[in-house]
């Protein structure tokens, strides 16, 4: 795949994102405090990994609206197939 969104939602990324990306600094934290994702995007690929929660525990938490507005800003912002 090249330049996707893959959205991760799981507690941690162990044998889900690759081993390039696992390191936690690559990692942007711009959306962790108000929709509960880090995000990366990939150089060579240029897929735009999204690391959040489940669906469910967004919902349970009450942001779950917030986090797809920003997951969908953020695609914009940095697929150009979506605008970036």
């Amino acid at each position: 795949m090249r330049q996707s969104l893959i959205f991760i939602a799981s507690h941690e990324g162990h044998r889900i994102v690759p081993e390039s990306i696992v390191d936690k600094k690559l990692w942007d934290t711009e959306f962790e405090a108000t929709a509960g994702f880090w995000w990366y995007k990939d150089p060579q690929t240029e897929n735009l990994f999204v690391h959040g929660y489940h669906p469910k525990y967004m919902r349970l938490q009450r942001f779950f609206d917030e986090a797809i507005d920003q997951t969908v800003k953020l695609t914009k912002r940095k697929l150009p197939a979506f605008g970036g």
